[in-house]
């Protein structure tokens, strides 16, 4: 089989879960499970902190609620989205340091995104009603990134609003005590090399192409066990494969491309 050519970032975007039940028997099953049973008894928190490393799922989660709390045939399934209307399908192409939905849902970068700015869009929107009905769905990725004032500001802005607020950051030390605790907080765990490894061959699988478990230890190993690195990696040999098996010589050749160090190789 000739390689797919399929870009890092393709990959990465393809095989992103876009429904909680596709992560049950994955990584931090038991907060999908949670999340799952919140939405069909209609009890999912109004205000959401997603904790843990890079890689663990907090963007995903978070967007996965999102296209659920604007899906236009909720009736259809108790907790996930349909992935079929526009409402959901509009959540697919967006791109940049603002996400925005005409059905309520709003996605800010915090790492490209001054809290000022993030805020002022939040207090702005809030102040309406959207289009179709739905609350305010407001994400800020990474908000550690901001500093003590704009959190202080953010405390108020959770504290008088009806909008749903759903954070997420690698380091829970880095938010006021105060502002975490408004927040149902849920924590995910990174996910252990085995899972990463499985992970790897099965993505490879539905690409068509066979991925030796010894080349999947090897990219671990080089990205640390991150998992969003790892299939970036996999993305590029991919696209560098002769063939459709994917072996060590494969992956060896892409960290030579990508100009990253093989720790096996003096």
């Amino acid at each position: 089989m000739s390689s797919q050519n399929c870009a890092p970032m393709d990959l990465l975007k393809k095989h992103r879960p876009r429904r909680l039940a596709d992560k049950f028997e994955g990584l931090n099953a038991e907060v999908n499970r949670y999340l799952a049973r919140a939405i069909a008894t209609n009890k999912l928190p109004r205000l959401i902190a997603f904790t843990g490393p890079a890689g663990t799922g907090k963007g995903t989660s978070a967007r996965i609620l999102g296209r659920r709390h604007v899906c236009q045939n909720k009736d259809r399934h108790p907790y996930d989205p349909c992935l079929e209307c526009p409402a959901c399908r509009s959540l697919d192409g967006l791109a940049g340091a603002i996400l925005y939905s005409d059905d309520g849902y709003t996605e800010f970068d915090a790492t490209s995104l001054s809290g000022e700015v993030i805020l002022k869009y939040m207090e702005r929107d809030s102040a309406y009603n959207t289009l179709s009905g739905n609350e305010h769905l407001f994400v800020i990725d990474e908000l550690t990134r901001n500093h003590t004032g704009v959190q202080e500001r953010l405390l108020r802005f959770v504290e008088n609003t009806r909008s749903l607020v759903i954070i997420t950051t690698i380091d829970r030390n880095s938010i006021l005590e105060p502002l975490l605790n408004r927040f149902t907080h849920l924590v995910l765990r990174p996910p252990t090399r085995p899972q990463i490894v499985a992970g790897l061959i099965r993505i490879a699988r539905d690409e068509g192409f066979i991925l030796q478990p010894d080349a999947a230890e090897l990219v671990c190993r080089n990205r640390a066990n991150n998992p969003r690195e790892c299939v970036d990696v996999l993305g590029t040999a991919i696209g560098a494969a002769d063939g459709e098996i994917i072996d060590s010589v494969v992956v060896k050749t892409t960290l030579e491309i990508r100009g990253l160090t093989d720790p096996d190789c003096d």
